[in-house]
């Protein structure tokens, strides 16, 4: 009985080393197949990266041949003359401009005479204020269109006066 016993252990360790070998091979093919998964999912992903650069740089270098060799400009934008509105509380007023029927996707730029950027600004002293504004299509940008408006010191609100203190009233004698 103790050789048969001795042989089913054998048996028993040989099946187990089986077992423990194939289980082995199993998880070094699974990690070798993750990181085939892994290595394809960047390749298409930098693929496709490298394609829509390709494109964008295709799109941008047939807009350079076009405003170039064939002297094409970009549509200047249309813009709204420069709106004035009194802000009592700040003492100030707020000049405002924008594009006329902007075009999707293309982004606008708004320069001040005052250096500030943005299609508003709040001014507290009179003066003549211009805006710059650029269009920007595929990187390229338009010649400026230039809006200006006169400031005059009434147009900017005051404090009101404060009104005298009555006179006292002196007694009949």
């Amino acid at each position: 009985m103790g050789t048969t016993t001795s042989a089913a252990v054998v048996a028993t360790d040989t099946l187990n080393d089986a077992i423990a070998k194939i289980e082995a091979q199993i998880k070094a093919e699974a990690s070798a197949r993750d990181k085939a998964d892994k290595d394809l999912q960047t390749n298409i992903t930098n693929e496709g990266i490298a394609r829509g650069e390709a494109i964008t740089a295709a799109s941008q270098a047939i807009w350079k041949d076009l405003l170039e060799n064939f002297n094409l400009t970009l549509q200047l934008p249309r813009v709204n003359n420069i709106s004035m509105t009194p802000i009592q509380d700040n003492l100030s007023v707020k000049l405002e401009t924008s594009v006329i029927e902007p075009v999707e996707n293309d982004t606008y730029t708004y320069t001040w005479s005052n250096g500030a950027t943005g299609n508003s600004i709040e001014v507290t002293t009179a003066g003549k204020y211009t805006c710059k504004v650029k269009r920007i299509h595929n990187g390229f940008e338009s010649s400026e269109v230039t809006v200006e408006i006169n400031v005059n010191t009434g147009d900017i609100p005051t404090l009101p006066e404060p009104e005298p203190d009555p006179e006292p009233e002196v007694p009949e004698a």
